[in-house]
């Protein structure tokens, strides 16, 4: 069960949107460095129904729950002025003035009062991944330096490779930079459809397989795979049970594909690529993203073409179970409307992050 932390509605009295931005931030921080949970204790002096569940955009509170009973565990963040309230044996309390800068010097606060406690909740982070502020810069060079493959000119929206959108831009420049382009590597693309992935990695020496459930999709591949001096291999198979022997990829792609897998199809899907890919092996893969929560979506395509978003939780937990994977590298990758029809893809914060990209090691 993940940790409990429970603010108290009495900071929420001013009404005051720096205030809100404040413990946005705050529990932004918190959730993304620890497993917890964040409830909202209020006493019948205030509601938050008025803007719960979306703060002033565009920064949304994750996982806010109400409960008109006081915890039993955990930690309760309130004012000095009701500390009293909130005796527990079983609860910690921690007080604080009610002000954007006393809710900014709480962060610090809660890492080292409750040091102990949470340790046990810490989350699996990957060693490139970074907690990144609500405000924060954007630059096209900035994000496109050393972290991705695809130089910009590669990702405009109709290049050799065709068009594509202005997110799968950082989407597939981030999932390339994750192969290994040794000279003969063996790969597998898994849901290529109608993409040029195939074609870019076979262009580059390596050996590379296509698959793909949808009979288009492969039709599609077969016809780009015969122009080339060196064809790649197309087949139409379920990623959830392949034909292939074990250990025969070094390395996978599989890019904005596993939300489409219905119902544990997901979970299935990952525990046989782990036994396609030899050990070490790299599998980088990208899919819809949700801060709050992961839920089915079968309204948007009467065929039920998405079937879900993740969240963190969700995502490590149904993507990179720990006794198949190492993760390598989380990102999170949105973008921002500068002018009318004009989007720049940037590695972002989780809260306002479309994709999480998990580049994982089979162990």
């Amino acid at each position: 069960m993940p940790y409990l932390l429970t603010l108290d509605s009495a900071f929420l009295e001013t009404n005051s949107d720096e205030m809100r931005q404040a413990l946005a931030q705050l529990i932004h921080y918190v959730s993304f460095h620890y497993e917890c949970k964040w409830s909202m204790w209020h006493d019948g002096h205030f509601g938050l129904m008025a803007w719960h569940p979306m703060v002033p955009s565009p920064v949304p509170y994750p996982e806010l729950e109400l409960t008109n009973e006081l915890p039993t565990s955990g930690t309760i963040i309130t004012t000095h002025e009701r500390a009293n309230l909130f005796q527990n044996k079983d609860l910690q309390v921690l007080t604080v003035h009610s002000s954007t800068q006393a809710i900014g010097q709480l962060q610090l606060t809660i890492t080292q009062s409750l040091a102990t406690v949470l340790s046990a909740f810490q989350r699996l982070i990957a060693p490139s991944q970074k907690f990144y502020p609500l405000m924060f810069p954007s630059g096209w060079e900035e994000l496109f330096h050393e972290r991705t493959l695809l130089a910009p000119s590669e990702n405009a929206d109709c290049d050799r490779f065709g068009p594509f959108g202005w997110l799968r831009r950082l989407e597939y420049s981030w999932s390339l930079a994750q192969v290994n382009y040794a000279p003969g590597s063996t790969i597998i693309d898994i849901g290529s459809l109608e993409t040029f992935i195939p074609q870019y990695l076979a262009e580059r020496d390596l050996d590379v397989t296509s698959i793909d459930i949808d009979p288009v999709g492969v039709e599609f591949q077969k016809k780009i795979a015969e122009k080339l001096p060196k064809p790649f291999r197309v087949e139409l198979q379920d990623i959830t049970r392949t034909t292939y022997a074990s250990e025969s990829f070094d390395q996978a792609l599989m890019i904005s594909t596993v939300k489409h897998i219905p119902g544990d199809g997901d979970c299935r899907a990952m525990r046989e690529i782990h036994r396609l890919l030899k050990k070490g092996g790299i599998v980088a893969l990208t899919t819809p993203y949700d801060h709050q929560w992961a839920h089915e979506d079968t309204g948007i395509r009467p065929h039920k073409y998405l079937q879900r978003y993740y969240s963190m939780n969700s995502a490590l937990t149904r993507l990179a179970p720990q006794d198949l994977f190492d993760v390598v590298d989380i990102e999170f990758i949105g973008g921002t409307l500068h002018s009318p029809g004009n989007y720049t893809p940037q590695f972002i914060n989780p809260t306002n992050a479309a994709i999480i990209a998990l580049a994982l090691r089979k162990k």
